[in-house]
């Protein structure tokens, strides 16, 4: 079971149609079946937006290569002690940190 598979099953599980995941995540509803389908990769932006639309998801069952007979509750994290917009915060400056090296990076390069 691919990536995309396993974010329709979630989104199944939760009881959330394409159209609503779209809406929720902030992103079209093509878009949101070019995802659920594998015709595109998701970016960064959109793991965050899962993230935070979705705190209960475990993007390491997602996005792992584990074996297809997967339980639905597979895909949720147990409760944490933490805060997760922070988390998020976190992983937002990093991501912007790797993208700004990258840039300077393929700049040099140039």
């Amino acid at each position: 079971m691919v990536w995309n598979e396993k974010l329709a099953m979630y989104l199944k599980t939760k009881g959330i149609s394409q159209k609503e995941a779209g809406k929720r995540l902030d992103t079209s509803t093509s878009m949101m079946s070019r995802y659920l389908t594998g015709k595109d990769k998701v970016n960064s932006d959109f793991i965050i937006k899962l993230l935070k639309v979705f705190p209960d998801i475990d993007l390491r069952s997602i996005f792992s290569d584990e074996p297809p007979n997967l339980k639905e509750n597979d895909f949720y994290d147990p409760p944490r002690e933490i805060n997760v917009i922070n988390e998020l915060e976190i992983i937002e400056k990093k991501i912007t940190l790797i993208k700004e090296y990258l840039a300077q990076k393929s700049h040099k390069e140039k």
